[in-house]
């Protein structure tokens, strides 16, 4: 048996983006976040932006097309989800965010 230590919550996340100021503009909007950091590093752009709960980080890598699209189907990402305690604000946020940006709200709890 692994001893799996207690997770305290998530710190961070990392997205491979197209545009990563327009995902830093609607992740600020969605969580109350503010832009930390915006820099151009060996491997490409970067914005790093952080909420009151956690971080989040978009970067375009070289081989990134402007034209790529989020697909879960492939290789990688998904989807990421986010527990809340109250859907009826969570679906406040959505709508104050974009919701044509956000799945529909569904409650996993059983």
């Amino acid at each position: 048996m692994v001893n799996v230590p207690e997770l305290q919550g998530v710190g961070h996340i990392a997205l491979t983006v197209t545009d990563p100021m327009r995902s830093a503009a609607f992740y600020n909007r969605l969580f109350d976040a503010q832009t930390l950091l915006t820099v151009e590093d060996a491997i490409g752009p970067l914005t790093i932006c952080i909420s009151p709960a956690m971080m989040f980080a978009f970067r375009t890598h070289p081989s990134t097309g402007e034209a790529d699209r989020f697909d879960p189907a492939r290789v990688g990402l998904d989807h990421l989800g986010f527990h809340v305690a109250d859907q009826a604000a969570a679906g406040g946020l959505a709508d104050a965010a974009g919701r044509a940006e956000c799945h529909q709200l569904r409650d996993h709890r059983g």
